[in-house]
C-alpha cells in the first residue's frame, strides 16, 4: 500500500524576509506570502488528495486555510509534531545578531537534534499509520520538511543542502516498507 506524502512549506513571513530565525514563534504570514500560498493551492487542487495535515503555527495554518478552500480538503488535521525546531533564545534574531549574542555560537535553550528526530519520526510514523495508502498533503516548516527529507535519505538530501522556498513542495512516498524521497524544493510559481 503506498502513501504519499507532499510537503508544503508555508509562504512568507516578515521574518523569512528579514533573515529572522521564527523557530516556534508564532510569526504571520505577509502579503507575499498569502499571495504565494493561492499560487500553491491553485497548483496542487489539479491533483487528488485525500487529506490535508499542518503545524498549528499561525503561517502554516494559514497556508494550509488557503490551500483548504481551493482544494475542498476538510477537516485540516493540526499536529503538534509537525512544529518548527524550538531554536530557543536565538529565535527572532538574524545570523549576525546571534553571533554577536551568542559568539561561542551554543544558544540556550535550543531544541536537541535528537529530540527533534524523534518528533519528525513520530510523524512519519503517525502519517503511514493513520493514511496508509492515501495521498496527503502536509503544511510544514523548512526546518520540519528538510529533517523528513534528511531521515528518510537518511542524509543525502534535506537538511544542510539546500534551503527550501517558501511555498515549495517536497515529495516522500512510503511503499509498504520504508520512505523514499521524490522530488524536493519544487517550486510551483
Amino acid at each position: 500500500m503506498v502513501t504519499t506524502v507532499c510537503w508544503v512549506r508555508h509562504g512568507e513571513t516578515d521574518w523569512n524576509r528579514e533573515g529572522r530565525l521564527q523557530g516556534q514563534q508564532d510569526v504571520p504570514l505577509n502579503e507575499r506570502g498569502r499571495m504565494q500560498a493561492a499560487q500553491c493551492a491553485r497548483y496542487v487542487a489539479a491533483m487528488p488528495w485525500d487529506a490535508m495535515v499542518a503545524s498549528p503555527l499561525s503561517r502554516t495554518r494559514d497556508t494550509a486555510e488557503v490551500i483548504a478552500r481551493e482544494t475542498g480538503l476538510s477537516p485540516i488535521c493540526f499536529w503538534d509534531s509537525l512544529r518548527e525546531r524550538h531554536y530557543g533564545d536565538g529565535e527572532g534574531l538574524t545570523i549576525a545578531e546571534r553571533r554577536r549574542r551568542f559568539p561561542d555560537g551554543v544558544i540556550p535553550g535550543v531544541e536537541s537534534y535528537a529530540a527533534f528526530g524523534q518528533r519528525i519520526e513520530a510523524a512519519l510514523e503517525r502519517l503511514v499509520r493513520d493514511y496508509a495508502g492515501q495521498r496527503v498533503l502536509v503544511v510544514a516548516h523548512g526546518g520540519t520538511i528538510n529533517g523528513v527529507l534528511g531521515i528518510v535519505a537518511q542524509g543525502q538530501v534535506g537538511t544542510v543542502h539546500e534551503v527550501l522556498a517558501n511555498c515549495s513542495l517536497s515529495w516522500t512516498v512510503h511503499d509498504g516498507d520504508r520512505w523514499k524521497v521524490g522530488a524536493s524544493n519544487q517550486r510551483v510559481g
